[in-house]
């Protein structure tokens, strides 16, 4: 954990912003110690998970006896105060919302996952908090599932163009077809820690990977586009669901999907990403999975 507000603008180059703010912005006076870990990517569920709530699990006993409280910012997620309820903290007791413009925090706890860097490289220390979760909540019966972004909002604007005969394949081999982004936690949770094989396109659902059990397989729907996604980050070639898998004792399989980038119709808004599933390949790694050993 890094305690600078220095550190805080050199790995997170938004809050330079706070110094262009009209003066007529409004200031909040934070008077405790706060913990703040919340980037501009945590509505991102994936991002949330590595980035955010696995610090703040690292920090629990800081937090439960009231040392310090949770800086929730004004992004925070709608289904955020859910997770956080479910991981044993209290709304009103150790979270601390920003209601103004700005927020003036004299003592601060910065996160150095606040840069992402514990998604692409996860740190066994912070990441094993997580794989707690589930001793609460009951599995799910179901062994093989697929994960659809489809019917719900998401972080990031990725489709894929032959989803419903990526549906049919699936079903047809056994798959119980899922929306993760339209369920609570608790039923996120218990679908990963209860599953063999999880087939999903690349993206946030794989923030429910420290759930899984150890032997399960994650088969990876990557579009080709996401090669040398991130080169300005500094973080290399495209492989953090490949670091999680590994640290997660979790069999991995990839499957490349011919991608294309869409022209983003809002200006500086994010290009859509739209890919195209090759169903043999995905059946041939499908029939692979179900040849590992499965978890007990």
């Amino acid at each position: 954990m890094s305690e600078t507000a220095s550190i805080a603008e050199a790995i997170d180059p938004g809050l330079a912003n706070s110094r262009a703010l009209s003066p007529r912005a409004s200031r909040q006076m934070i008077d405790e110690p706060v913990i703040h870990c919340f980037h501009r990517a945590s509505p991102a569920y994936g991002h949330f998970i590595f980035d955010c709530l696995a610090p703040i699990l690292s920090l629990r006993d800081v937090i439960l006896s009231g040392r310090a409280k949770i800086l929730i910012p004004s992004f925070f997620p709608a289904w955020g105060p859910r997770i956080l309820r479910a991981a044993g903290f209290d709304v009103a007791s150790h979270l601390k919302f920003i209601t103004k413009d700005v927020a003036v925090c004299p003592e601060v706890i910065l996160s150095t996952a606040i840069d992402s860097r514990n998604c692409f490289r996860p740190v066994r220390e912070i990441c094993q908090s997580l794989t707690k979760l589930p001793e609460a909540v009951r599995p799910s019966s179901r062994k093989m599932i697929y994960l659809t972004r489809r019917n719900q909002v998401t972080y990031s604007d990725r489709t894929i163009s032959n989803e419903d005969e990526v549906v049919r394949a699936l079903v047809k081999m056994g798959f119980a077809i899922v929306e993760p982004g339209n369920l609570a936690f608790e039923e996120q949770v218990s679908l990963f820690h209860g599953a063999d094989i999880v087939v999903a396109a690349h993206g946030s659902a794989f923030g429910n990977l420290p759930f899984s059990r150890p032997r399960s397989t994650l088969i990876d729907l990557m579009p080709t586009t996401y090669i040398n996604y991130w080169p300005r980050r500094n973080f290399g070639p495209e492989r953090w669901a490949l670091n999680l898998t590994t640290f997660f004792q979790l069999n991995y399989l990839l499957v490349f999907c011919q991608s294309h980038t869409v022209e983003a119709t809002t200006k500086g808004a994010s290009s859509p990403i739209v890919s195209t599933v090759d169903i043999d390949l995905l059946e041939r790694a499908v029939n692979a999975a179900k040849a590992f050993q499965h978890p007990a």
